[in-house]
């Protein structure tokens, strides 16, 4: 048995593959790889490179399953930040309540959206990433200076920033480690596809009960500037989700993910968008920044 987040004690099984993310693995995930041109067995090489690296370090890092330790310990609500179009508006809205925020509420930043969250001094519990919206150098500021717990996918794609990250870092219980495809004894599948619904579920996974979606802006004609370094200064017809036909198939996955969420979180589990209501009509509310100064 391990600690959970929220002091219950769970499963080393539950950790590694939580039995939400089973469900969402049988049920959802064999679509998926039928729809898109993705390499799964690539996906498979990369989690077995992560096994093995890990496993080499597993002594220095205290046994990380068999007693995690998050920041987030204590809160039950968290806002889930998304590098979509509106961040940088939707933060600047909920900034006169960054103090009062970081006491109620844990922070999961997703990807790139941490680079605009670090600018504006905002407290970061939890980053979500698959290496594309993120140097290295950031992650390892988030992690040794903001003490963020940074939960890192690895996949087809990014092997080669997966091998460059642990080239320069020494993982221990605030690095986590996942995949999409079946998980091993140090290798996690929280559940989810693209990181922005990933990290609805990395929230669950971790205990909270409500979680608000800030910029996830699936709906957006353009890709958000934090989305990747170097966007900032791309013109949006660049950014256009229209010209990117991959892109815009994962916003859609994204969106039916979040759909099955919104269906199978566990009892009492609420997730709520943040001054947004379209494309997630399926939700059953949305919050503003009188409901979360309460």
């Amino acid at each position: 048995m391990i600690k959970h987040p929220l002091g219950d004690p769970v499963s080393v099984e539950d950790v590694v593959f939580p039995p939400l993310a089973r469900s969402y693995f049988s049920s959802c995930f064999p679509r998926i790889k039928q729809s898109l041109p993705l390499d799964f067995n690539a996906d498979m090489a990369t989690r077995d490179f992560l096994e093995s690296a890990l496993e080499s370090v597993d002594a220095a890092r205290n046994g990380r399953e068999a007693d995690r330790e998050f920041t987030a310990r204590g809160k039950k609500s968290c806002i889930v930040a998304a590098p979509g179009p509106t961040l940088e508006n939707r933060i600047d809205v909920l900034a006169p309540l960054f103090e009062k925020l970081g006491k109620l509420m844990a922070i999961i930043s997703v990807d790139g959206a941490a680079r605009l969250l670090m600018d504006r001094g905002m407290h970061i519990d939890l980053v979500v990433t698959d290496l594309d919206g993120l140097t290295t150098d950031d992650i390892i500021k988030l992690h040794d200076k903001w003490h963020s717990t940074i939960i890192v996918h690895g996949h087809g794609d990014n092997l080669p920033a997966v091998k460059a990250l642990l080239e320069r870092v020494t993982p221990d219980d605030r690095y986590v480690f996942t995949t999409q495809v079946e998980p091993t004894r140090h290798v996690c599948n929280f559940g989810g596809f693209t990181d922005g619904d990933r990290a609805v579920f990395v929230g669950m996974a971790f205990g909270f009960t409500r979680l608000v979606l800030v910029s996830m802006d699936i709906d957006a004609s353009t890709i958000g500037s934090y989305s990747k370094p170097g966007l900032a200064n791309t013109p949006d017809g660049a950014r256009a989700t229209a010209r990117q036909p991959v892109k815009l198939r994962k916003l859609q996955v994204a969106l039916s993910t979040l759909r099955w969420l919104a269906r199978e979180a566990p009892p009492g589990c609420r997730i709520q968008t943040f001054q947004k209501r379209p494309p997630f009509d399926f939700l059953d509310d949305s919050t503003t920044v009188e409901d979360l100064a309460r």
